[in-house]
């Protein structure tokens, strides 16, 4: 209904799902592919073909990473959150370069591993998505300085978030203190809230 509102990102399970089901969410008008509870690692060379076909479509792909909640299901379901560590975005962006690459969650608790993808690959990016009462509140200016050290790095940035939309604004006003204990310019900030996404959507 509000197709210049809501951009959609179709679902795919790495291990269950194969290049077909990419093909299939394409043409029914999705833009974007979200991939979380892989049943092996995330960089495993079966799940190739899958990216290769999510690159061939210049869709961007968002892992979700690190830790994962627990339900009921996952004793049925194969769940480890040991597969979705952010270094295994490592293989991937190198062999595949034009795959846009988002890194949830900023790796939660393999923050270092989730920065230094987004130092080493200009195809890769992170978001500090967690709940506004959850991690990234706790966690000191100084521990994201620390992590986006290097020149520009705040641009790989971009604001995401899994909360219900009653918390959405709540979840924004934390990212913007975050942004600006830490100074970061006003046209930064710009890109981290849409700009970069914007770009590479097309829109």
């Amino acid at each position: 209904r509000y197709p210049e509102r809501i951009i959609g990102f179709g679902n795919i399970r790495l291990g269950v799902d194969g290049p077909d089901k990419v093909l299939e969410l394409y043409e029914q008008g999705f833009k974007g592919i979200k991939t979380t509870r892989p049943l092996k690692n995330y960089d495993d060379e079966e799940y190739d073909l899958i990216y290769n076909k999510i690159e061939e479509l210049r869709l961007p792909i968002l892992f979700h990473t690190g830790i994962v909640l627990v339900t009921p299901a996952d004793k049925y379901e194969n769940v480890s959150s040991a597969r979705m560590r952010p270094i295994f975005m490592d293989r991937i962006a190198r062999t595949f370069p034009d795959l846009k690459i988002f890194i949830a969650h900023l790796g939660t608790p393999w923050f270092d591993e989730a920065a230094q993808m987004a130092r080493f690959h200009k195809n890769v990016y992170v978001d500090i998505t967690g709940s506004p009462r959850g991690w990234s509140m706790r966690k000191s200016p100084q521990f994201f300085d620390d992590l986006f050290w290097w020149e520009n790095a705040w641009e790989k940035l971009v604001f995401g978030t899994d909360v219900h939309y009653n918390d959405m604004e709540e979840a924004k006003k934390l990212y913007h203190r975050i942004l600006d204990l830490n100074n970061i310019p006003k046209e930064t900030q710009t890109k981290i809230f849409g700009e970069t996404v914007a770009n590479m959507l097309g829109i």
